[in-house]
Order: structure tokens, then sequence, then C-alpha cells
């Protein structure tokens, strides 16, 4: 399945509370963005770049939207996988590794 990146909504940055005991309370910055996705068939899906587990934040960071959208066109993702926050985290690791074997 293709899908291609047709929009990305950067959130505000807010501070939000992590750790669910005061063993491991703390604080960091939140920075919600949305990816809006496309699929061959026309379906959309928006995929916030933040993921709670037990008071820990995991995050989706892109540093080139742009050409991470031009790479996303072009793979082929399988249809058992679907597209959700875990696919897409682990599509924006296979371009950080495509990314870092490129020499420039």
């Amino acid at each position: 399945m293709k899908y291609k990146l047709i929009d990305f909504i950067p959130g505000e940055p807010r501070e939000v509370q992590t750790g669910t005991c005061e063993l491991c309370f703390g604080t960091t910055t939140e920075c919600d963005d949305t990816f809006i996705l496309e699929d061959e068939n026309g379906k959309q899906y928006d995929i916030d770049s933040t993921y709670w587990s037990w008071g820990d934040m995991f995050e989706i960071v892109v540093d080139n939207v742009i050409d991470f959208a031009a790479w996303l066109e072009k793979q082929d993702v399988p249809e058992e996988d679907g597209m959700n926050w875990g696919t897409l985290e682990r599509l924006v690791d296979e371009y950080y590794d495509k990314k870092d074997k490129v020499s420039y």
C-alpha cells in the first residue's frame, strides 16, 4: 500500500507531566504535531506525533517534513501493517536509516 503525507500540522509546545509515581515524576515539553496521511484508495489517517504509555511519552520527530514526504511516497507498506502510530514510527526510523547511509 502506498501512502502520501498530505498535511503536517505543527502543535503548540506545552509542558506536561511524565511518570506515574513520585519516584519517576518529571516534566517535559510536548509538541503534539499531527501527520495527515492518505493511502492509495483515498482513506485519510490523522496520526499524532506523541504516544503515551504508563506516563512515558514517545515522540515521532521528523527534521525535514518535505524530504520525508517525498521518501514516503516511494515506499510500499504491507497492507497488514495498516497505518497507525507504530507503523509511522517504523517508517520514520527507516527513513533516518536510509538517510544516514547516503553520503553527501
